[in-house]
């Protein structure tokens, strides 16, 4: 039997407050949907990129998802869904799905940290993973929607490494 233990959590009454800092720091557009709830506007290299987080006080955790625009049709879907599962396969943290308006997006859930500084830390590192992620297939999830490739060529062609500079 496990035994149940108790911790406390800091809960990061001020988190939504620091993501508004970051967002002006970098010059970045927000809007703040409310007192545990905030969307950034990321400049990414192949989009812009929507960053929502959403503070889950009773699971003690912070939701974060990051979704770019680009819309699939319903013909689509099918191939979409396994792409999604390849680029799935390769991930080790978070995961891709579509979203209610049929997006890629890219989600992970923060569990509570114990300081404020640990959790200023821990939200910077899954923006840059967030971003990483959707920068590293974006160009799959096009191949697959513009080029019409299946989704094997579209992991492939996406994940090709390049040397040099053009």
């Amino acid at each position: 039997m496990i035994k149940a233990v108790t911790t406390e959590y800091l809960i990061p009454s001020n988190l939504i407050d620091f993501l508004e800092d970051l967002a002006d720091d970098h010059g970045w557009s927000y809007e703040r949907l409310a007192q545990d709830e905030i969307i950034l506007d990321y400049p990414g290299s192949w989009c812009d990129y929507k960053l929502a987080f959403m503070w889950i006080g009773d699971m003690h955790t912070l939701g974060i998802s990051a979704s770019f625009q680009m819309r699939i049709s319903k013909s689509a879907k099918l191939s979409i869904y396994e792409l999604l599962a390849r680029i799935n396969e390769q991930l080790w943290i978070g995961h891709f799905d579509l979203s209610d308006e049929g997006m890629p997006t890219y989600r992970y859930t923060l569990l509570a940290g114990t300081s404020e500084s640990e959790w200023h830390n821990l939200v910077e590192e899954i923006i840059q993973i967030a971003i990483g992620e959707c920068e590293r297939f974006f160009p799959a999830f096009q191949f697959s929607i513009w080029g019409g490739k299946n989704p094997s060529e579209a992991i492939t062609s996406a994940m090709l490494d390049t040397e040099g500079e053009a």
